[in-house]
């Protein structure tokens, strides 16, 4: 699907999804609206009395007409986010094409709906990637198959995040390749976290839809066994305040909202330290309007942070894996942060007027074949029973079910399912 059929169908989707909602809200004031009805029944009917219309002159607009809806403007842009999406080799092993190649087509299609109807789908792609089949590995040291990127072009997302403790895995060559990778086969997709010079790192991304501009900017805490001070700078973008502050400031000058996803987080926690929840306080106390985090490889909670000058922050402390082969229960859930700003046409103020965090779930068969990723709302007990979990079952200890997580998403978030 090109960008033109793709822009198409998520207008589409967002004519129907604000047709809906004009219903459930006449369904919700039926009374009022019959009320009406009768009244305007009563002023073209009921008074017989009235001077008819002057003759050569057109009858003036009953109040049943002026009543016909004119189409809303659009003025709303939903951001949808997806957490991590970490192939391991047990996962392409499983995706290798005879002629030496790989094919990760259709690992996203129980939720490409969801993902193209947003106005802008965010991916965390954890891993640089490679077009060198010889050069594919994996854990500790990862070089992805470059195949996964189509996959995630064809998914329909807008967005790759590419900064990460894994984007110095492959030096700066890694970094390079992977660039080539995405503005060669797939300019249309907007990659943030990496950049070529210092001259590409020091400009904002700022992106506009529907009147609506969103700067983003992605930061990782740091790189696996690196000092990032090492690093030249311009390679990966890297977490301290003075350069978020730098970049916030800079940000406001040219969008209406700043959004920040940030690569950090203690694997495998269930909520941040102390430590980093001083760092979602501090982008909260720089006025961002939402923070969203990857790296845990499972869920953390999400909350309104306040910051110090009144103002408020939707923060996602992490949104798990999105897409992965990992081989313990709890990392099996994930989540997407859906995310509505809406300008106000009176005053041209941006603001967050929907937000939710919604549940997902890796899945793979036995052997880790048929990896895919699906909502958890049309996730059946039949999935779960040929999970390849199960597999694993007696390391993990736990019995992997539909129930496990649900279970799980109203233990981290307090939500029941």
């Amino acid at each position: 699907m090109d960008q033109r059929e793709l822009e198409k169908r998520r207008a589409a989707n967002k004519r129907k999804r604000q047709l809906q909602l004009r219903r459930r809200m006449q369904a919700a004031g039926g009374g009022a609206l019959l009320l009406a009805l009768i009244l305007a029944g009563f002023l073209i009917f009921g008074n017989k009395d009235k001077e008819p219309a002057s003759p050569g002159k057109s009858p003036q607009p009953t109040a049943a007409a002026a009543a016909t809806p004119t189409p809303e403007p659009d003025n709303t842009l939903e951001l949808l986010a997806a957490g991590d999406c970490l192939i391991h080799d047990r996962v392409y092993n499983n995706y290798e094409t005879t002629d030496g190649n790989y094919d990760f087509s259709g690992v996203f299609d129980p939720v490409k709906d969801q993902i193209q109807e947003a106005d802008l789908a965010v991916i965390n792609q954890e891993t640089v990637l490679t077009t060198d089949m010889d050069a594919v590995s994996s854990y500790p040291s990862f070089a992805t198959p470059c195949q996964i990127g189509d996959a995630i072009a064809e998914a329909g997302f807008d967005v790759v995040l590419q900064a990460s403790n894994h984007t110095m895995d492959k030096e700066a060559d890694g970094v390079t390749e992977t660039l080539d990778y995405w503005e060669q086969n797939h300019p249309e997709i907007t990659v943030l976290g990496i950049h070529r010079n210092q001259q590409e790192a020091d400009e904002i991304t700022v992106l506009e839809k529907n009147g609506i501009r969103l700067a983003l900017l992605n930061y990782t805490f740091g790189f696996n066994n690196r000092d990032s001070s090492t690093v030249p700078s311009y390679l990966a973008d890297v977490y301290s305040r003075d350069k978020v502050q730098a970049d916030v400031e800079k940000a406001r000058a040219q969008a209406d909202a700043v959004v920040v996803f940030y690569h950090v987080g203690k694997e495998y926690a269930d909520a941040p330290t102390e430590t980093i929840q001083a760092e979602f306080q501090y982008l909260a106390d720089l006025g961002v309007e939402a923070t969203i985090a990857c790296h845990p490889h499972v869920i953390q909670d999400w909350e309104t942070l306040s910051g110090e000058n009144g103002t408020s922050t939707l923060t996602y402390y992490s949104l798990g894996n999105f897409l992965a082969g990992q081989r313990e229960p709890e990392t099996l859930l994930g989540a997407m942060a859906r995310i509505v700003f809406e300008r106000d046409e009176a005053t041209g103020q941006v603001s967050i007027q929907e937000s939710e965090m919604i549940p997902t779930v890796s899945h793979y068969d036995a052997d880790f074949n048929n990896l895919s990723v699906y909502p958890l709302a049309d996730y059946t007990e039949e999935l779960a029973v040929d999970h390849g979990i199960h597999q694993q079952q007696e390391a993990a200890g736990t019995d992997f079910n539909l129930q496990y997580l649900k279970d799980r998403w109203k233990t981290i978030t307090g939500e029941t399912l």
